[in-house]
Order: C-alpha cells, then sequence, then structure tokens
C-alpha cells in the first residue's frame, strides 16, 4: 500500500474513530490518519453513528477493510503536522527529476496492455494517447503505474 497510516489516539478514539492495522500500510509516502484542530471533537459524529446503527445501519469500524456500506469516521491525508499528504506532495515532488520518470498530462490510457500467459494476467504496458486518432504503446521493464 502507497499510505504511512497513523493510528488514532486515545482522544479520537473515543471521537469514534477506529483502525485495522492489517487494512493499512505502513511503508509508503502518503500519510493517512485522524485530523486533529486541537480542539475536541464535535460528538455530532458519534451521535450520527448511533443513530443510524439503531436503524439497521452498520457502523463500520474501518471502511479501508472492504466493506464501504456502513457509518465511520473516515482518516484524512494529513501528516502528523495536519499538513495535507497527497502523491504530488510526498512522491512526485521529491523524485520529478530522476531520468526514469516521465509525466504525462492531457493522456487517456485506451488500454492495459496484459501479459497473459501466466495463470493470472500481469500488467506490462499500457495504450493511450490523446485522442482515438493517435495513440502510443509503452511497455513496462518492472511495474505499471496509472494515475
Amino acid at each position: 500500500m502507497a499510505e504511512l497510516s497513523r493510528p488514532p489516539n486515545q482522544k479520537e478514539i473515543d471521537a469514534g474513530h477506529y483502525f485495522n492495522a492489517s487494512c493499512h500500510g505502513t511503508n509508503g509516502t502518503v500519510h493517512v490518519g485522524p485530523r486533529d484542530t486541537g480542539k475536541p471533537y464535535s460528538p455530532i459524529m458519534k451521535a450520527l453513528m448511533g443513530t443510524v446503527s439503531q436503524l439497521g445501519v452498520p457502523i463500520q469500524h474501518d471502511l479501508n477493510c472492504g466493506d464501504p456500506h456502513g457509518v465511520s469516521m473516515f482518516p484524512n491525508d494529513v501528516n502528523t503536522d495536519q499538513i495535507r499528504s497527497d502523491a504530488a506532495r510526498e512522491w512526485l515532488l521529491p523524485n520529478y527529476k530522476r531520468p526514469n520518470l516521465k509525466v504525462l498530462v492531457g493522456q487517456r490510457v485506451g488500454k492495459v496492455l496484459l501479459d497473459n500467459t501466466g495463470t493470472t494476467p500481469i500488467a506490462m504496458g499500457v495504450q493511450f494517447g490523446t485522442n482515438r486518432a493517435v495513440n502510443f504503446e509503452v511497455y513496462a521493464k518492472q511495474e505499471v503505474l496509472i494515475a
């Protein structure tokens, strides 16, 4: 996973934040965790979760664990200083001068090119372009990343 998760502290757990470590990454670059404004958490979200639970809506302790049906507090993409964390800030900016990195904007992927020779298809490249008339195919040596 590309995230660097930060589990909630006791104050955040008391406010309704839940966390299942098995559903989060710990060695990525995008920081993820509860938002902390320095003010007491509003009781509204916890009250909402209790109310909809009485109506049959399940409380999901961690929406990142694969079942999005229900209500939960969702972690934010912020670091410990509460500064927004995203792929551009945490990965692209530190790496954009690398000679083996090319960033193309305004392109649309037509299809992911797959190697179907094994038991599981493996992405080996992409077909892309700016319109239907002009397309390019590129093949990866290591991995295919589409953003």
